[in-house]
């Protein structure tokens, strides 16, 4: 299955690429031959067979403008499903572009959606105001509600076709419609029944999933997790992008696998480069690879320019080519949207706050705001459905088990600074060693130098006086034997000294506290019984004294 990239049309082109002396970057149209008088331009059709500019033949002039479509005989993109024989799956339920497609900043934001917040006018495909609330619920399937299985879009089954068409035309145009119907006026059996299956609708419709039978005529309604009765919904913050349009970054949005979209990066880069012309001083580049759901990647490309000194092409003039001329061949090739990632202006943001996403409640989505914890570097996206919460689950646990990596990285790298830091502190502790003594070396070699200058010269003033002085000193110390005698001492004293500071053992002894006191109280004994004996001796001594002069006494008379 192969998706051509235009008609093969021939139109003749009066401006041709690279004319003047400064090539310009300009996204051209989508003729598959040219006919042109001009050297690098739209230039004359060729043919060339390479690796396929997703999944098509085509016709090209292969140094071109942006929108001419090469022509390739290309294998299949991406293995054997190929680039461009998968097809954009139908979209259907509550706000298909909703934050089903565009949301805020340049990357995901843990599953917040798809591709970046795109630089589309409002009401197109930005803040999810691109399609009407459940604008697909209208294209179902022609099988009618007959006993839950009988095929009514085939057969009437009240009167002619013309009655059953008017009463579908006189039923539910929109799916908000349809929905109300399901849930308060609901018309199959005509009798009781008829409000069991409207609180079975309004069941089905508050899980997010299932078909709602609100007519007999009509087909069912296929309910999922937009619809606004839906109760599975949280809010959760999304960082806004700081990239800018100079900088030239584009998000793509496959319905593809990540691994699929990494396997094949080269591939992917081969085939966007053909689509916009082959273009030898235009490069292709992949900023990022990251999915947004278990079935959808985003790619964030940029493109080089080198004849414009290697700066990017904008991000408004990339992605406003790839939505243009080369959008059916993104779509063809799997891809859902196509949005320039950079920081949405304030008008925008404004707008994004101001409207719900489809199926959120004003006062939830209110609070959210009042509630977010970085207003300037966060914006409210809504979390619908389990599927949404094991995705950003995931993305989480990746996010953090990569920064547990990167810590790990930063502990390595402390290590060996830290080796290294030690290694550089006993080198530099060599190296002061060596200094020291390359300081010594160098007095010693001044000195000796100096001596010998000075062989064979006479002694200046200077230095007759200190002769002079060393000689009475000398004379001094040589003289009387009192010199001598205290030099002795000192000397001695100093190596009583140097013995005392070399340290020889000492026995010391500790004694815990309760032998402390043992001892404090027989100390305590013994002075008590030396002032007894001193009492004691003092009496005596006094008795003696007294016996003493009684006995002089005696003897005079």
């Amino acid at each position: 299955m192969s998706f051509s990239f235009g008609s093969n049309t021939t139109t003749t082109q009066s401006a041709p690429f690279g004319s003047a002396t400064k090539p310009t970057f300009s996204f051209g149209s989508t003729n598959t031959a040219t006919t042109s008088n001009a050297g690098f331009n739209f230039g004359t059709s060729t043919s060339s067979s390479g690796f396929g500019t997703f999944g098509s033949t085509n016709t090209t002039a292969p140094f071109g403008g942006l929108g001419s479509i090469p022509t390739s005989t290309a294998p299949s993109l991406f293995g054997g499903t190929g680039f461009g024989n998968t097809a954009a799956k139908p979209a259907t339920g509550f706000g298909t572009t909703g934050f089903g497609t565009n949301t805020l900043g340049s990357g995901t934001g843990f599953g917040a959606g798809t591709g970046t917040f795109g630089t589309n006018a409002l009401g197109s495909n930005t803040f999810g105001t691109g399609s009407t609330f459940g604008s697909t619920f209208t294209t179902k399937p022609a099988t009618g509600f007959g006993g839950f299985g009988t095929n009514l879009g085939t057969t009437p089954a009240f009167g002619q076709q013309v009655q059953q068409q008017q009463q579908q035309s006189q039923g539910p145009t929109t799916a908000h419609e349809a929905l109300v119907a399901a849930v308060f006026n609901c018309c199959v059996f005509g009798d009781e029944r008829d409000q069991v299956l409207a609180k079975w609708n309004l069941l089905q419709a508050q899980w997010g999933t299932g078909q709602a039978y609100y007519n007999r005529n009509a087909p069912p309604l296929d309910l999922n997790e937009q619809n606004p009765l839906c109760r599975f919904k949280a809010v959760g913050y999304s960082r806004l992008g700081g990239r800018e349009d100079k900088d030239g970054h584009v998000a793509m949005l496959f319905n593809k696998p990540e691994q699929e979209i990494k396997n094949n990066q080269q591939a992917f880069i081969t085939s966007l480069s053909g689509l916009l012309g082959n273009k030898p001083h235009l490069v292709v580049n992949i900023d990022s690879v990251k999915a947004v759901s278990e079935n959808k990647t985003q790619v964030v490309v940029y493109v080089v320019d080198k004849n414009a000194g290697g700066s990017h092409v904008s991000a408004s003039e990339l992605s406003g080519f790839l939505n243009g001329a080369a959008r059916a061949a993104l779509t063809g090739a799997g891809c859902g949207c196509v949005s320039a990632a950079t920081r949405p202006t304030p008008q925008m943001l404004q707008h994004y706050l101001q409207t719900p996403p489809p199926g959120m409640d004003m006062r939830l989505w209110k609070q959210a705001q009042a509630d977010n914890p970085d207003p300037d570097n966060y914006i409210p996206v809504p979390i619908i459905g389990f599927s949404e919460i094991k995705f950003r689950s995931r993305c989480q646990s990746e996010e953090a088990s990569l920064q547990a990596s990167w810590l790990r990285k930063a502990s390595d790298t402390l290590g060996e600074l830290r080796t290294r830091r030690a290694a550089s502190a006993a080198q530099l502790a060599q190296l002061s060693a060596r200094l020291h003594g390359l300081r010594h070396t160098l007095l010693q070699v001044i000195s000796k130098q100096e001596v010998v200058g000075r062989v064979g010269a006479a002694l200046s003033p200077e230095e007759e006086a200190m002769r002079a002085r060393l000689h009475e000193l000398l004379s001094q110390l040589a003289a009387p034997p009192l010199s001598n005698g205290r030099l002795n001492e000192l000397l001695c004293a100093v190596r009583l000294q140097r013995s005392a500071c070399a340290g020889t053992y000492h026995e010391r002894y500790y004694l815990d506290p309760g032998a402390q006191e043992d001892v404090k109280q027989f100390l305590t004994l013994q002075q008590r019984g030396m002032a007894h004996l001193l009492d004691t001796a003092r009496k005596d001594l006094a008795a003696l004294n007294t016996i003493a002069e009684g006995m002089s006494k005696l003897v005079r008379a």
